[in-house]
């Protein structure tokens, strides 16, 4: 089951990146996105449905908690993008910002009324896995079940598994979003014309570990006291690291918070620095020792 789920996901990741790099509107990447993704996701249905019997109640639940979730937010984020973008208002720059901050309260409005439940999964609880990702259980102790639970498989689907996937689109749909509405406020604004440094050095890590970096440094607001944008502080890196992250780094970092070991890359530069600072302090212990010699 594994490997089949990594497939689809690696199937998923190069899918997206091609219709990502396309000079298309977004609304025709939307879908694309969704067709590619609708097809990814019977296929994943249907190995599970039609013959997988998962090996323990811990494979069931890691499956529905994670791999399932993962797959599946990315289709509910370019169904929700080809909404938008459908009903999007032809009128001028104000009113389509009112437009996406009025779906921005939306997102907001459906965090809080699953709040609970949003802490238990970020604070990787284990305790009640067993109701919310096993199929076939009772779902009374359940406040906040999505509207139309009933309505789905019930040998594909348990209590909280489209919930997980619906907070991962809904995090990739606010990125998404503030990104808009910034080109609506800076129309006609080139970005990434300002941001031409003298000489360049090329990023030879991975573009997880940039986007894994960027996101810290935005949260410790380094970045002109902290109010550089999302989006400005990724196109100064690209250009100055001689890099293309894509359209959608919120996707990456959506993959970087649900993975085992959330912030690998900072956990490296904190050991490789914290050596670095140990070796010279022997050093210069040794260098002191030899010269009171």
């Amino acid at each position: 089951m594994e490997q089949f789920v990594k497939k689809l996901h690696e199937e998923v990741v190069s899918y997206l990146q091609g219709i990502d790099n396309q000079a298309e509107d977004n609304l025709a990447k939307a879908k694309k996105g969704i067709l590619i993704l609708e097809d990814v996701f019977h296929r994943l249905k249907s190995f599970i449905v039609e013959g997988y019997e998962f090996k323990s109640k811990e494979e069931e639940i890691k499956f529905f908690k994670e791999h399932k979730p993962k797959l599946f937010c990315n289709l509910i984020f370019y169904r929700k993008i080809y909404n938008l973008e459908m009903h999007r208002p032809t009128g001028g720059g104000i009113i389509q910002q009112d437009y996406f901050r009025k779906e921005l309260d939306h997102i907001n409005d459906y965090f809080h009324k699953n709040l609970d439940f949003y802490h238990y999964y970020r604070s990787d609880n284990t305790f009640m896995d067993e109701i919310f990702f096993l199929r076939g259980q009772n779902t009374e102790i359940l406040l906040h079940l999505e509207t139309f639970y009933f309505e789905r498989d019930p040998l594909f689907s348990t209590n909280c598994d489209f919930k997980i996937a619906k907070i991962l689109a809904n995090n990739m749909l606010e990125s998404y979003i503030r990104d808009e509405i910034e080109k609506l406020e800076n129309k006609d604004y080139e970005l990434k014309n300002y941001f031409q440094p003298k000489t360049k050095i090329t990023w030879t890590g991975t573009k997880a570990e940039l986007i894994e970096l960027i996101y810290a440094l935005i949260e410790v607001k380094v970045f002109n006291h902290g109010r550089a944008s999302l989006k400005e502080v990724v196109c100064y890196f690209e250009n100055i690291f001689n890099i293309e992250l894509g359209a959608n780094p919120s996707r990456t970092f959506i993959e970087l918070y649900i993975r085992k070991i959330q912030t690998a890359f900072i956990n490296k530069l904190q050991t490789l620095l914290l050596n670095k600072m140990e070796k010279e302090n022997r050093l210069k212990k040794n260098k002191n020792e030899k010269v009171i010699i």
